[in-house]
């Protein structure tokens, strides 16, 4: 009976061999990616004029088993629009009295900045006259 150490090497092997296909299948596993839902934006933090930014985060709905979450906040430009700036304007001194008696002077308007970005226009009547007496 010389075989029966050889079978009984061959069977020990088998086993072990198969006890390593099994725990290696247990070990297998699928992967689970992360998985993640995103917040509302946050307020602009410039109103017009300089352009803001604006921020969201996110919180994981499932942790992975394989892999890495992707970072948990985002950052994007809002704003850029211009702010809205209403006409500067003054008035001008008053021409002289001319005349004889009762008569007109008149003043002009002087624009000092135009309206920008639908802010309030200027006035359309651009020239003012008064009555005046030059008492002679």
């Amino acid at each position: 009976m010389k075989l029966s150490p050889f079978i009984f090497v061959l069977v020990f092997l088998l086993l072990c061999f198969d006890k390593t296909q099994g725990w290696r299948r247990r070990r297998r596993r699928r992967c689970v990616y992360c998985s993640i839902a995103w917040g509302p934006w946050s307020q602009c933090s410039a109103s017009c004029g300089n352009t803001g930014t604006m921020s969201r985060r996110a919180r994981i709905t499932q942790w992975p088993t394989c892999g890495r979450c992707p970072a948990l906040v985002q950052n994007q430009r809002c704003n850029r629009k211009c702010c809205p700036v209403a006409c500067s304007y003054y008035w001008g001194g008053w021409s002289a009295c001319s005349g004889c008696g009762w008569s007109t002077q008149t003043r002009n308007m002087i624009i000092r900045r135009g309206p920008v970005c639908g802010g309030r226009p200027c006035p359309s009547q651009r020239t003012q006259t008064q009555r005046c007496n030059t008492g002679k």
